[in-house]
């Protein structure tokens, strides 16, 4: 059986009698009893079975099932609580093969932690690529609203205020430092500063251009060179042929004649 008996009986001395049934389990209490449990409280989680505590045994405690060797009691006690205190629970009797109690969530509401910014965008963020910046911060309750900033040239710009920022197509006026701000019913916490660089391409291939351009200027040019060169000497070599036959064909003119051929071709 499961069920708890507690009795009180009345002596010469008197005795209260605490029979506890396992299972056991983990309770918490706060000095101030309200139902929400906030960074700062106190709060002590006692391992019994219902309203039976053994303050004798000895008792072994557990946080996320890693051991807190400190803790022997049945008492846990956390002063000041804060974020990292929130976890799950679990005790058992030490030296006992019976198994630990149920996990307890210790539910502490804490204001943002650990808040920085992602860049979601592999490589290199260069001029035209779309770029995702993404605020990314642990919080209990989850943050409800997000706030981004630009400082460029000592100006401060608000540029966003959802979860991601969102960049679709990068150009030089993004470059600057940028942070952003994790809100939620606890407070507000603001991440370190980010240095977003874009890298100018343009100019890059404006240059592959014009050596592209001038490569494929210098191969027209030299095409046109040989291709006048060549006929040229087809030219020459033609009117040098056609000279030679008429000379030959003439051959049988007077000496008076031949000279008044050859002034001729070469007028």
């Amino acid at each position: 059986e499961t069920n708890v008996f507690s009795e009180k009986f009345t002596g010469p001395v008197g005795i209260k009698l605490c029979v506890a049934v396992l299972p056991l389990s983990v309770h918490v209490k706060t000095k101030t009893h309200k139902e929400n449990i906030d960074e700062g409280d106190s709060v002590t989680l006692n391992c019994g079975s219902e309203n039976c505590y053994r303050n004798q045994e000895s008792f072994l405690w557990f946080k996320n099932q890693h051991l807190l060797p400190e803790v022997t009691k049945n008492k846990l006690r956390l002063s000041s609580v804060n974020h990292t205190d929130h976890a799950n629970y679990s005790c058992a009797l030490n030296n006992s093969n019976i198994l630990p109690s149920r996990e307890f969530l210790l539910d502490v509401r804490y204001h943002p932690q650990d808040v920085e910014i992602r860049v979601l965008s592999s490589g290199e963020i260069q001029e035209g690529n779309a770029v995702t910046l993404l605020c990314k911060s642990k919080a209990n309750p989850a943050v409800h609203n997000y706030s981004w900033f630009q400082i460029r040239e000592a100006n401060k710009t608000s540029v966003g205020s959802e979860r991601e920022l969102y960049i679709t197509s990068a150009s030089p006026r993004d470059d600057g430092l940028y942070f952003c701000i994790a809100t939620n019913e606890m407070g507000s916490k603001k991440s370190p500063v980010f240095a977003l660089k874009v890298k100018v391409v343009r100019q890059l291939h404006f240059l592959l251009m014009m050596v592209v351009g001038c490569l494929c200027g210098v191969a027209a040019l030299t095409v046109f060179l040989t291709f006048r060169s060549g006929r040229r000497k087809k030219k020459q070599s033609t009117e040098q042929t056609t000279v030679q036959h008429s000379r030959a064909k003439h051959s049988h003119l007077q000496p008076s004649e031949m000279q008044r051929l050859n002034a001729q071709s070469n007028l």
